[in-house]
């Protein structure tokens, strides 16, 4: 073989990356947050997300009055607080916008234990593997589907090179790994969202169409069903909409209403109020100096900080004042008001007392927001690599490289060695309302227990066991 025609074999080779990328990027994310498949890195509040797609398509309806005798006798979970007796029925205590979007994936699932003659029953082993089998392929999923479109909105911003790098970042930098592609939580769902959002609104400044504000009125309902806290983030979209004709409105304003009144209506029936389950945890807000403690902490806590865990976020921080350079002040203004939803939803959260998120690895509670936070450190990273006569420019690239690897390697401990469910680890304390010192710890951190995994395989992660037809979650 000539040089000549291993030239053309790349030559082709790259063709072919090039026209697919976006096929690759899916399916690379899709390997990586799938490679741990035997590690349990979920919580039992996303109980109710997993079986529901089951109840849908074997019940045809949103009950979950099939499953709650089992972890009634169960002793593998904390009582039965995800669930909710309503009306006559047993519902789930969360949102249920990110498994109604994930249903259509069970469907395969749901076929082949029909045609196995397996029961939808929690007690049936095969079953059970199922279920949780599909909580990782379905998080997975929706993760993977958001880097492919944070990638596209990338590319809106940036050049080619520029939006790899930062659809690396937001993949397997970030809590996106470890939170929104391990479990069904509502994270996942709320980054797929926000980004679809995004990238409407970037394109359709740069070429207006009346059928992307139906699609914005529909992406915005789900978004603030999915998580009420999501509705900061609609800040960019008001903006829009105020600079756009009263027929687009209109639009927007009829496809809101037609996604929105079906979850208020079920919000409303079964708890009573307008934000569902969640309308009990307005009474953990609390406006007082704490708050101040609780922000540092979901900054820079050893075992909760975002900036901890994800290092390069710092970057986003300058990155914010390069957003003037956007060239188009309506996408720039875009950009200037999701940043104010990331600081005011820092905010919000630094006002709620359960600040640290319950059983996770990490600042689970920043997920929502990494698609901008991310944003904000590729202008910065954009700036960087332009600024070619700038005598710093290789320290600024290595400060950069350093903080990437940092932040990788964080969330490789978390996906592969996190030993920790629920709220104790290490030393043995327990996180609690009036104890929250354990998250301040810097001799007993989650990632130091993590890494700990490496040396002491009884501390390696949680995993599923079968014993004599018995299913349970353990560490080990």
């Amino acid at each position: 073989m000539t040089l000549r025609d291993n030239e053309r074999i790349v030559t082709k080779i790259k063709n072919v990356l090039e026209r697919r990328e976006t096929y690759f990027i899916f399916f690379i994310m899709c390997v990586v947050y799938l490679s741990n498949c035997f590690n349990y890195m979920s919580s039992t509040d996303t109980i109710p997300a997993i079986l529901l797609p089951f109840s849908i398509l074997d019940q045809h309806n949103i009950y979950l009055d099939n499953f709650i005798d089992y972890y009634n006798n169960s002793s593998n979970w904390w009582g039965t607080y995800f669930f909710t007796e309503s009306r006559g029925h047993w519902v789930s205590s969360y949102p249920i916008v990110a498994p109604l979007l994930a249903t259509p994936l069970y469907l395969l699932p749901y076929i082949f234990t029909k045609l196995m003659g397996i029961p939808v029953d929690m007690g049936n082993t095969t079953f059970f593997l199922m279920v949780y089998a599909m909580e990782k392929i379905s998080a997975a999923v929706i993760a993977a589907l958001s880097g492919v479109v944070f990638y596209l909105l990338l590319r809106e911003l940036f050049d080619k090179k520029v939006a790899l790098i930062g659809v690396f970042l937001y993949a397997f930098a970030t809590s996106t790994w470890t939170i929104g592609s391990q479990g069904m939580w509502q994270h996942g769902t709320s980054e797929l969202l926000l980004c679809l959002i995004l990238l409407l609104l970037v394109k359709n400044i740069k070429v207006p169409k009346g059928i992307s504000y139906v699609y914005l009125g529909i992406l915005s309902g789900l978004l603030v069903f999915n998580r009420p806290t999501n509705a900061i983030l609609l800040l960019p979209v008001l903006y829009y909409l105020l600079k756009s004709s009263r027929d687009n409105i209109l639009r927007y304003g009829i496809s809101l209403a037609a996604v929105s009144v079906p979850f208020l209506a079920y919000n409303l029936y079964f708890f009573g109020g307008l934000f569902g389950g969640y309308g009990g945890l307005t009474s953990l807000y609390s406006f007082d100096p704490e708050a101040m403690t609780r922000l540092a902490g979901l900054l820079i806590s050893p075992s909760r900080g975002l900036f901890i865990y994800t290092p390069i976020a710092l970057l986003a921080i300058p990155g914010f004042f390069y957003v003037k350079k956007i060239k188009e002040d309506r996408i720039r203004n875009v950009f200037y008001l999701g940043g104010l939803a990331v600081a005011l939803t820092t905010l919000m959260y630094s006002f709620y007392e359960f600040w640290w998120g319950g059983g996770c690895y990490g600042p689970r509670f920043f997920t929502d927001i990494i698609p901008l936070i991310v944003i904000f450190v590729m202008f910065f990273v954009n700036d960087v690599l332009q600024n070619r006569g700038d005598g710093h420019k290789n320290v600024l690239i290595g400060a950069v490289l350093l903080l990437l690897a940092a932040s990788v390697l964080v969330q490789v401990i978390g996906a592969h060695l996190y030993p920790v469910y629920g709220f104790q680890w290490g030393h043995g304390e327990t996180i609690t309302f009036d104890d929250q010192s354990k998250l301040w710890d810097w001799s007993d951190t989650q990632i130091s227990q993590s890494l700990d995994g490496l040396f002491n395989s009884s501390n390696k992660g949680y995993r599923i066991n079968i014993d004599n037809g018995t299913v349970s979650v353990s560490k080990g």
